[in-house]
C-alpha cells in the first residue's frame, strides 16, 4: 500500500485514504493533570500547543549527553528530505551544503531517551489530550547542524505513518532554544481540521521523494513561528501542517520528536509499519509500549507474536500446547 493516495487528483487537496480529523476526540475536555482547560483547548482549536518546562536542568543535561552520543555513533548526515521543494526553500549554494542529521528509535539506544518518553509531566499532558490510554509510537531525531541545517517543507506528518483517525499527537522535545535564525517549528493554524491532504512524493522525472504540500498553495511565510526554550516541548496533531527554515546559526538546533496515539488507533502503512506482526506474510502495525492506561482488546483480536513461541522453542506454540507454567519447569530442571 503507498503511503499516499496516487491517482490524479490535485496536492495538496483532502485525501479521503488518509486519517479523519476525529470531532468527537477534539470536543473532549481535558483531565487537568498538567494542562489547563485554556491549553487543552488552544491545542484542539489550532492543532498544537506549547507545554514549557517539561524536563529539569538535570535531564536535559542528561538528554543532550545521550543524543550527542549517538549523534557520533549512530546518525545519519546527510542531505536530507528530498524533492522539488528544495529549490523553493534555498538557492544552489545553499542547497548543495545543506545537511540533516537523523535517527529513529532513540530508546532503543538510550537510556536517557527511554526516561524522556515516560517523563512524568509529559506523559500526564498527554492524558489531557487523548485521554486515559496512551501508547507510545515512534521517535525521530532531526538536528539541524550549523549554518546549513536543513529546512523543512510546509507538510503534515500523517503521510509517513498513516492511521485510522487522527489521534496521534508529535511530541518536539527541545534541547535548545529556538527562534527564526536556527529554524523553529512553524504552524499553519488550524490546519489539523483540514484532515489529511494529498502529499507531493515523486520528482518531475517521477523518482521518489520526500512527502510534501504544494510550495505555491502553501508557504512557509504564511504559517506562525513557536519559539520554544530548551527543556520545553510541542504538540501538535498529524494532521497540523508545519515546516521550518533552515539553521543560520553557529549552533546546532537539536530537537527530538516522540509520537504518541491511543492504542486503538491502527496504523494502516508506512514507516514502523511491518509485514509479519501477525504471522508470517500477515501485516499489522509495530507495537509499542503504553505510557499511561491500558492496552483495549476487542473481540476476537490474538496477543502480539512473541519470537521463538510461534518457532516451537522449548516445544511450545502461541495459543497452545504447553503454558508458561510449564516452560517454567523445563527451565528450572535445565
Amino acid at each position: 500500500m503507498p503511503l499516499v493516495s496516487t491517482e490524479t487528483v490535485e496536492y495538496g487537496q483532502l485525501d479521503p485514504a488518509g486519517p479523519v480529523f476525529n470531532e468527537e476526540a477534539h470536543a473532549l475536555p481535558g483531565e487537568g493533570r498538567v494542562l489547563s482547560d485554556a491549553e487543552a483547548r488552544f491545542y484542539h482549536e489550532h492543532g498544537y500547543v506549547l507545554i514549557p518546562n517539561v524536563y529539569s536542568d538535570d535531564q536535559i543535561e542528561q538528554m543532550r549527553e545521550g543524543l550527542m552520543d549517538l549523534i557520533a555513533r549512530w546518525a545519519w548526515n546527510d542531505e536530507g528530505w528530498t524533492g522539488p521543494w528544495r529549490k523553493v526553500y534555498m538557492d544552489e549554494e545553499t542547497e548543495k551544503l545543506s545537511k540533516l542529521i537523523y535517527l529513529h528509535d532513540l530508546d532503543l539506544y538510550s537510556g536517557a531517551w527511554m526516561q524522556a518518553a515516560t517523563n512524568d509531566r509529559l506523559c500526564d499532558a498527554l492524558v489531557d489530550l487523548l485521554g486515559p490510554n496512551v501508547e507510545h509510537h515512534h521517535q525521530a531525531m532531526h538536528v539541524k547542524p550549523p549554518q546549513t541545517g536543513m529546512p523543512f517543507p510546509v507538510h503534515q506528518d500523517w503521510p509517513f505513518y498513516p492511521h485510522t483517525d487522527d489521534r496521534h499527537l508529535l511530541a518536539l522535545v527541545h534541547l535548545d532554544d529556538t527562534n527564526d535564525e536556527n529554524g523553529c517549528f512553524r504552524f499553519l493554524d488550524g490546519s489539523h481540521k483540514l484532515g489529511a491532504l494529498r502529499h507531493i512524493v515523486t520528482e518531475p522525472d517521477g523518482t521518489p521523494c520526500s512527502p510534501h504540500l504544494p510550495t505555491d498553495a502553501y508557504k512557509l511565510e504564511d504559517t506562525t513561528p513557536v519559539h520554544a526554550k530548551a527543556g520545553d516541548v510541542i504538540v501538535f496533531n498529524t494532521n497540523t501542517i508545519h515546516g521550518s527554515n533552515i539553521n543560520t546559526t553557529n549552533a546546532y538546533r537539536r530537537v527530538v520528536r516522540i509520537g504518541y496515539r491511543t492504542p486503538d488507533n491502527e496504523q494502516t502503512a508506512g514507516i514502523y509499519y511491518q509485514n509479519n506482526w501477525g504471522g508470517v506474510g500477515i501485516a499489522r502495525e509495530r507495537p509499542n509500549f503504553m505510557v499511561r492506561g491500558q492496552r483495549p482488546r476487542v473481540a476476537g483480536e490474538e496477543p502480539f507474536p512473541t519470537p521463538g513461541v510461534e518457532d516451537d522453542v522449548f516445544g511450545v506454540t502461541q495459543g497452545g500446547g504447553q503454558n508458561a507454567r510449564g516452560i517454567e519447569s523445563q527451565l528450572d530442571r535445565d
